[in-house]
């Protein structure tokens, strides 16, 4: 009887949405998924790996960074730009 191999399925798949590039700079080293029923893309406030591709090149320190702007600013709003489609 052999044990079924581990699957990896993305965050975004994982609950049913499609992945989305974040629009706002602040937000474009974060996961970003399309809610079909909001109509937006909206961040889950997880930060992608270090190395991963973003819109003015590669995400660097993204745990830290994201660290110090929550205890800045006490917690972010979310923007509700409809432009923005799912990849």
């Amino acid at each position: 009887m052999s044990a079924s191999q581990p699957e990896c399925v993305p965050l975004c798949m994982s609950m049913g949405l499609d992945r989305c590039d974040c629009e706002e700079a602040e937000k474009e080293c974060e996961v970003c998924c399309w809610n079909s029923t909001l109509q937006r893309c909206v961040s889950l406030e997880t930060p992608l790996a270090d190395g991963s591709e973003c819109e003015g090149g590669v995400c660097i320190n993204v745990s830290a960074t994201l660290s110090k702007q929550a205890g800045r600013e006490g917690g972010r709003e979310e923007r509700g730009d409809q432009s923005h489609r799912p990849l």
